[in-house]
C-alpha cells in the first residue's frame, strides 16, 4: 500500500538536505523514482544530476539556465526558469507526498496528452494541481493544506522547508 510509508519521514529535512541547503543546492528533479525508502523507513533523495549551485542571491545564476526536472513535479517559477530557489524543492516534495497518497503526481488527473501541453497549461493557470478528485481518505484535510501549502503558486508565500516541519500534518505523524 501507499500509505504504509509514513509520509512525516520522507518531507523531513535530513542532515544531507538541510547540508545541500547549507550549500545552496538545488536538486531541481525531486520525483517519486528519486526518493528510495529503506526497510526501516528511511528516505534518501538520490540522482542529483539536475542539481545547480544557486547565486548568492538565493536563487539559480542567470547564467547557469537550464530546463531540467521532471514536468509534473516542477514548480512554475522552474518552468519559467525564473527565481529558481530552494522551493522548487517543496513544490517537489509536495507532488512526492501526493504521490505517495494517491499514487498520482501532481495534474495526473488532467490526463494531459505530452509534456509541452503539461507546462503549457501549468504556466497560463494560476491555480494548484486539482485535489478534488481525491476524497478525505486518501488526503485527510491536514495533508491537503500541506500540499496547497506547497503547491503556492507564489514562491514567497510557499513555505521552507523547516516550515514544513511545523505544519500541522507533520506534528501529527507518528515518527
Amino acid at each position: 500500500s501507499l500509505n504504509a510509508i509514513p509520509l512525516a519521514p520522507c518531507l523531513a529535512p535530513s542532515p544531507a538536505r538541510s547540508y545541500l541547503h547549507e550549500h545552496r543546492v538545488v536538486h531541481r528533479d525531486i520525483k517519486g523514482e528519486n526518493v528510495l525508502v529503506d526497510a526501516s523507513g528511511v528516505a534518501k533523495l538520490a540522482d542529483f544530476g539536475a542539481s545547480k549551485q544557486m547565486g548568492s542571491g538565493g536563487t539559480i545564476d542567470e547564467t547557469h539556465h537550464s530546463l531540467k526536472g521532471t514536468p509534473y513535479y516542477m514548480a512554475p517559477e522552474q518552468m519559467e526558469q525564473t527565481n529558481s530557489g530552494r522551493k522548487v524543492n517543496v513544490w517537489a516534495m509536495g507532488g512526492v507526498a501526493l504521490l505517495m497518497a494517491t499514487g498520482d503526481p501532481p495534474w495526473k488527473v488532467l490526463a494531459m496528452n505530452s509534456p509541452f501541453a503539461l507546462f503549457m497549461h501549468v504556466l497560463q493557470s494560476d491555480a494548484p494541481p486539482p485535489l478534488d478528485s481525491y476524497d478525505d481518505a486518501m488526503l485527510p484535510p491536514a495533508l491537503r493544506a500541506l500540499l496547497l501549502r506547497c503547491f503556492s503558486r507564489d514562491h514567497d508565500a510557499r513555505p521552507c522547508a523547516e516550515e514544513l516541519l511545523q505544519d500541522a500534518f507533520m506534528l501529527q505523524q507518528d515518527p
